[in-house]
């Protein structure tokens, strides 16, 4: 999962702009010395960067993938994404839910559902801190 995580984005970014002649991402992040985070990317996407709007596809579909071998995995009954990039816009999570569920095509005897995390981007805290009361 780490080729779709915050973690990468930076070396994800700068990867895809060196192919083409124009991008401010990354511009704008080496003239404030910034690594390229999540809020980066979206404020670029909402200018139209082009590399900002191929990496939330690029990830959305990185994302669908790993759903969609979790289900063919575990087979559960829900999947519950967390974290801040499933709040991305552009039709992050739609495009994530629909990359799973074209993978697992007629598979499915129950449609997969995919929500959002209620806790927010908090959740892995939340269900770090749950196992430690776990027996």
């Amino acid at each position: 999962m780490a080729l779709a995580s915050t973690v990468n984005l930076d070396a994800i970014a700068r990867r895809k702009s060196g192919r083409l002649s124009r991008t401010e991402i990354i511009d704008s992040a080496a003239g404030g010395g910034r690594r390229i985070d999540g809020v980066h990317v979206m404020e670029h996407a909402k200018r139209g960067d082009p590399v900002a709007l191929e990496i939330i596809n690029d990830y959305a579909d990185y994302l669908g993938i790993l759903l969609y071998n979790i289900f063919q995995t575990f087979d559960p009954e829900i999947i519950v994404v967390g974290g801040g990039l499933v709040n991305w816009e552009f039709g992050y999570f739609e495009r994530v839910k629909e990359k799973a569920c074209s993978l697992a095509g007629n598979m499915q005897y129950v449609p997969l559902e995919i929500v959002k995390a209620q806790v927010g981007i908090g959740a892995g805290v939340v269900g770090a801190a749950a196992l430690l009361l776990e027996p």
